[in-house]
């Protein structure tokens, strides 16, 4: 499915919804929403508290996981940042020289 003019997948089941290839940030909105659904829903429509939890579960992983995958962005934009920075030093140091 295509998001932010990217392709991203996206797994729609229990067995998939937090696999390796699944987007993150596109689970954690999946199991936001639908943990929403259910407990808007009446009682007799809800699914089982054992369920509820293993899908809880799986909303804290795929949390977890968007989490580490925006901690790393961040972390290389910095790591580009202070490499330009030291770059823009040193050829001042040159200019100096």
């Amino acid at each position: 499915m295509p998001v932010a003019g990217r392709s991203a997948r996206l797994g729609l089941s229990a067995s998939n919804v937090v696999a390796r290839g699944s987007d993150p940030a596109q689970s954690c909105e999946f199991l936001l929403t639908r943990a929403s659904h259910i407990l808007r829903s009446p009682t007799h429509a809800r699914e089982t508290m054992p369920e509820f939890r293993e899908d809880w579960l799986d909303l804290e992983r795929a949390s977890a996981r968007n989490a580490l995958r925006d901690n790393a962005f961040h972390l290389a934009e910095a790591h580009d940042t202070s490499a330009l920075m030291l770059a823009v030093l040193a050829a001042g140091d040159n200019d100096t020289q």
